[in-house]
């Protein structure tokens, strides 16, 4: 006989490791990326630092998680051939290495090279090839997973990648006008790509529904859960409408106006949208178990 199920092994903690490591290593690559082509000059140090930050929360939450299985922690960086859980981690630890070396120099001065010298560009682009695998890594992790169909979708790493770079926008929109004295506008390049990779996740998002509601019964259960069951609330109004349109219009409007303000307040909805899309399409897991027939 076979029942479905709903995962419960994976949630708030896991979906804090997902947007914090996710969202802070998309922050510091796409610094590392705008520092390369000479935008915001020092301001870009914040944007290091904050994804570092936010990377070592994500690693925390994960830390935590393994912790509550203390039969699986010990093993947890011991199978990178099998597991991606095992490569996400040494993705994280080996991204926090490069990453505090990179920006060492800015902050401790005896530190015997800098940025752009050829050291310090080697350690900038592990750093920067670190920071991708680990926004990869749980998409890839979540597809990985053939008991669980609506998971088991290639659509999910780029989703995961997509709101990762909307994340890292988010957080230069705030603080980028904090960091200029003067409060001056945010620019205009933020905001238009900002909208694309709005538009960009929205479009994911439903090709994701769409393609799991013409799957599995288990993924279209999901998908019933979503947008019409006990997660459409959080999904619909939060992820949808909060984390996705209303920024949107917001970003629209700052690209029309000069306004600094509105980016902020984009920035702020589309990281309360990415948390949120991560719990709920963790929350809407539904795997198929085997159980024996009864006699």
């Amino acid at each position: 006989m076979i029942g479905a199920e709903h995962q419960s092994s994976w949630g708030w903690l896991t979906a804090a490791d997902f947007f914090f490591g996710g969202t802070g290593a998309s922050l510091f690559l796409v610094s590392l990326i705008l520092k390369i082509y000479g935008f915001y000059g020092n301001l870009l140090e914040s944007g290091f630092l904050i994804g570092l930050v936010f990377v070592i929360i994500g690693l925390a939450c994960l830390t935590k998680h393994i912790w509550t299985r203390r039969g699986k922690f010990l093993g947890v960086l011991s199978r990178p051939n099998t597991s991606w859980i095992s490569r996400g981690s040494i993705f994280n630890i080996a991204f926090l290495v490069f990453g505090i070396l990179y920006i060492a120099p800015q902050w401790l001065g005896w530190i015997p090279w800098t940025q752009d010298s050829t050291l310090g560009v080697g350690i900038g682009a592990a750093a920067g090839i670190t920071a991708f695998l680990i926004v990869l890594y749980p998409g890839m992790l979540l597809q990985s997973l053939n008991s669980i169909p609506f998971w088991n979708s290639p659509i999910m790493p780029l989703i995961f990648i997509s709101y990762g770079l909307t994340g890292a926008i988010g957080i230069l929109s705030i603080t980028l006008p904090v960091l200029t004295a003067s409060f001056t506008a945010v620019p205009k390049s933020l905001m238009l790509w900002q909208m694309i990779l709005l538009g960009w996740t929205t479009a994911l998002l439903a090709m994701q529904l769409i393609a799991a509601s013409s799957s599995r019964r288990e993924s279209k259960e999901s998908v019933t859960e979503l947008t019409r069951g006990r997660l459409f609330g959080v999904f619909v109004v939060g992820t949808l409408v909060v984390g996705l349109i209303i920024p949107l219009i917001v970003s629209a409007f700052s690209y029309a106006t000069d306004d600094f303000v509105l980016p902020a307040i984009s920035g702020v909805l589309v990281l309360i949208g990415s948390m949120l899309n991560r719990y709920t399409f963790l929350s809407a897991g539904i795997y198929v178990e085997l159980r024996p027939l009864v006699q």
